[in-house]
């Protein structure tokens, strides 16, 4: 009779934990897990947004370094008329 009864008991502690406390702790990690997923996609974003940016300055300091050797040329040229 003993032996059935802590059958019994331990049944209600497992239906219990499996009914009530799983999903209670089960909303958090999906909430959790959301969260971690939006943060992924802001950084992936972030780092597409910022690795535009730098090829864009490298496209402007390409440019200024175009110029500044075609006005050394050119005042080279001047400084020899």
């Amino acid at each position: 009779m003993l032996h059935t009864l802590d059958a019994i008991t331990m049944m209600l502690g497992l239906v219990f934990m499996k009914h009530f406390l799983y999903p209670k702790n089960m909303f958090p990690l999906r909430e959790q897990e959301q969260k971690d997923k939006m943060q992924i996609a802001h950084l992936h974003h972030q780092h597409l947004y910022y690795k535009e940016k730098r090829k864009a300055e490298e496209r402007v300091h390409g440019i200024y370094h175009d110029m500044k050797n075609h006005l050394l040329y050119w005042n080279a040229v001047k400084i020899r008329i």
